[in-house]
């Protein structure tokens, strides 16, 4: 039986940032060498050993510039997707407001 090749796809952590009427805060990516010009929600990739919830709060300080406390994420989504260049990868999205 032939051996098949592990599967792993890339890990992303996204943050569906909310303010008081509910409004979404979406970014259009650019100077990032991956998506440009794409519009989505706050996010980037997961490092080694990262925690979840403190990826998401490093990305919400490294693309937007505000400190949120991991504590204050809510785990809302997860999903298999292809990202623009069709690699496989794996979305984990927080919400905070």
């Amino acid at each position: 039986m032939a051996r098949t090749e592990d599967y792993r796809p890339g890990v992303g952590v996204h943050l569906v940032l909310t303010d008081p009427d509910g409004q979404v805060l979406l970014l259009q990516r650019a100077n990032t060498g991956f998506a440009d010009g794409h519009w989505s929600v706050p996010g980037g990739r997961l490092d080694h050993g990262e925690p979840l919830p403190h990826a998401a709060a490093r990305e919400a300080l490294e693309e937007v510039g505000i400190h949120i406390d991991p504590d204050d994420l809510a785990f809302s989504h997860l999903c298999h997707h292809a990202d623009p260049n069709g690699q496989q990868r794996i979305g984990v999205f927080f919400t905070a407001s």
